[in-house]
């Protein structure tokens, strides 16, 4: 078996830019999770500092 194998199916510019844009997707995704995390953290803080 030699380095260059050429039984792999080649990558097309489509499924990389797939590939990245399901990247962006999910990283936007976590973003948005945490900042929604983040707002209610801040919102359960202001609450106990009212009390």
């Amino acid at each position: 078996m030699t380095a260059n194998n050429t039984d792999k199916p080649k990558w097309t510019r489509e499924d990389f830019l797939a590939l990245l844009e399901r990247g962006r997707q999910i990283k936007a995704k976590r973003l948005k999770e945490a900042q929604a995390k983040y707002i209610e953290r801040q919102r359960k803080k202001k609450e106990a500092a009212t009390i």
